[in-house]
């Protein structure tokens, strides 16, 4: 992702990454949102997707 290097290198004691099993928290003020969780493959290859969308789904509420 370009510029995401420098800005998370402008001030390495401003804003630093926190992390947390509570998505409605980890969401509370972030500009961006790191989703990791394991996404074995389906019966076809595919990647399942249903531990992101667990994630996601619960959280989702507009920003204002």
């Amino acid at each position: 992702m370009p510029g995401v290097t420098h800005e998370a290198g402008a001030n390495p004691h401003k804003d630093r990454p926190t992390f947390t099993l509570d998505a409605p928290t980890a969401l509370q003020d972030a500009e961006i949102a790191y989703i990791c969780v394991d996404t074995p493959p389906t019966a076809s290859g595919d990647a399942d997707l249903s531990r992101v969308r667990s994630v996601i789904e619960p959280s989702r509420t507009p920003r204002t």
